[in-house]
């Protein structure tokens, strides 16, 4: 579904208005759908690291811009979504995972690892771990997990039947391809499956292709993968401007809510939740830019969903000084932007 929505902004002392008109898709992340500018770019896994350290390579927009509340963790495993790779690239890497797992097989003859390899499906699962990689439409797709990493202590069984959910159930889908059947939503992917309470930690950075000052961020958070998060949505959201934002920035001179009351109540998926709308003030005296960051935490409900409520966090940040040239969206068409995501949130109904 397609939906206009025309911002209309005021020029001081000027008795006429300018408007920025931004078309709007459906869009699925995690269990939930949300209304999106359709003109967006997706922060993914950069491809001329992807054979680095995970640690070295977090996620980004294709310019290098770092996206930096982006996450993906799906059921308790790691996940991992390339950029579009050019074909002799990929094929050299489809050729590096036929040798590493025919070497795996060969070193691992007397272990349980059991291993998995077709035309474009490559992994593997153990008492130590599993990975299971996808190459297809020019993007390498791969869920991984071992021990090192996970908080609680797993075994054969778990990486066995996280795998094989992920084998039976996962496919590709285009951006703002929205499926019918239950299952959790990735970008550019998907994986079918009939338990609504799947764990996952998944936030999801887009940015606007038109107006590239402006990145939008939604995150479902169901905690059992990460205690991160302050202990309610005020805390939270306080606590995101207060320490996390653009942390990096010493040009940064003040951060400040704006409006009354500053503590904003607000609904996501008909849920309760808290909102600040800021202004980021500059120590050089540059023009400020201005932010909306929702949260919605764990003990809120609705009348449908009494058993699955995840963290909810939708952030809508300009940056002006990022534009590249274009006009960079105004105080007023931030704001109307995050309402109308915001409004348009869902719990998917094959998800309750």
């Amino acid at each position: 579904m397609i939906k206009q929505l025309i911002l209309l902004t005021s020029l001081l002392a000027v008795a006429s208005s300018q408007a920025t008109v931004l078309n709007y898709q459906t869009e699925c992340i995690g269990s939930y759908t949300l209304q999106l500018p359709d003109n967006i770019e997706v922060a993914l896994y950069p491809t001329a690291t992807y054979l680095q350290p995970k640690s070295k390579y977090p996620i980004y927009f294709a310019d290098g811009k770092r996206a930096y509340s982006s996450i993906f963790n799906y059921n308790n495993s790691f996940l991992m979504i390339t950029k579009e790779w050019k074909d002799s690239n990929l094929s050299s890497i489809v050729s590096d995972f036929k040798e590493g797992f025919t070497k795996m097989k060969q070193e691992n003859l007397d272990s349980t690892m059991n291993t998995i390899e077709s035309k474009n499906q490559f992994g593997y699962y153990a008492d130590s771990g599993f990975r299971v990689s996808y190459v297809s439409f020019d993007r390498i797709y791969t869920f991984y997990a071992n021990k090192p990493y996970q908080a609680k202590e797993k075994n054969f069984e778990f990486y066995k039947q996280n795998a094989e959910s992920i084998i039976n159930g996962f496919s590709t889908r285009t951006l703002f391809e929205v499926p019918k059947i239950a299952g959790k939503c990735i970008p550019y992917g998907f994986v079918a499956g009939n338990n609504p309470s799947t764990p996952l930690n998944l936030g999801v950075s887009f940015r606007l292709n038109d107006h590239p000052d402006v990145v939008i961020t939604f995150t479902e958070n169901t905690r059992s993968f990460s205690d991160a998060l302050k202990s309610d949505a005020k805390a939270e959201m306080q606590g995101f401007w207060d320490t996390r934002y653009d942390a990096s920035n010493d040009n940064i001179a003040a951060i400040k809510l704006l409006g009354f009351p500053k503590n904003r109540s607000i609904t996501m998926d008909g849920r309760s939740g808290v909102a600040g709308f800021v202004e980021v003030i500059y120590k050089d005296k540059s023009p400020s830019d201005y932010g909306y960051y929702a949260v919605v935490d764990y003990y809120s409900r609705n009348a449908k969903s009494q058993k699955d409520h995840p963290w909810l966090q939708l952030s809508v940040v300009g940056k002006a000084s990022e534009a590249k040239g274009k006009t960079p969206l105004t105080k007023d068409e931030i704001y109307a932007l995050a309402k109308t995501i915001e409004a348009s949130i869902m719990r998917r109904d094959t998800e309750q």
